[in-house]
């Protein structure tokens, strides 16, 4: 729920100890109440466990469904897989929209975080970038292998969640 918020891990204390920003852009919307009120603060972690054991449950009821009638399936469910077929379906449609780790919401918040100059590390696609914000734009800095031979690119600028 913000650009600055991130999962405590051993793996990202050094950028704690060295003050380096860490920022992300992965951010729901706050107008889409379903999806507010069911992931809340939970990690990408969390949603990922929540969106495993979702999927399970569908794939078990399913096939399910091939030996029984509808309405045996309902009866044989408990409380919490009906409420883990409720969430996990909102876990799930998140997800896969923001499969890249990048919102537009996001790139709105990040806009809105940072100052002119600023050089930060940036986490999409489970990959830590280098970006410096400049006159209100991202730029990320190019270190695909993609681009070795192409002594002018340096930077790109990443300006919409489909595109860098």
């Amino acid at each position: 729920n913000g650009v600055d918020k991130m999962e405590y891990t051993e793996q990202i204390a050094l950028f704690d100890a060295l003050n380096i920003p860490l920022l992300h852009g992965w951010i729901y919307d706050p107008y889409d109440r379903e999806t507010v009120e069911t992931i809340g603060s939970l990690s990408y972690n969390h949603l990922v466990y929540i969106q495993v054991e979702y999927r399970s449950l569908v794939d078990k009821i399913q096939s399910k469904l091939r030996f029984s009638s509808q309405e045996d399936i309902s009866a044989s469910t408990t409380e919490a897989e009906r409420k883990l077929l409720r969430e996990g379906r909102i876990v799930d449609r998140f997800m896969k929209h923001s499969a890249s780790q990048l919102t537009d919401q996001g790139l709105l918040k990040l806009h809105d975080f940072l100052q002119d100059r600023q050089l930060f590390v940036f986490f999409r696609n489970n990959h830590f970038s280098t970006v410096f914000y400049f006159q209100q734009q991202l730029f990320v800095l190019v270190t695909d292998f993609g681009y070795q031979d192409q002594p002018h690119v340096i930077w790109e600028l990443l300006e919409s969640v489909s595109g860098r």
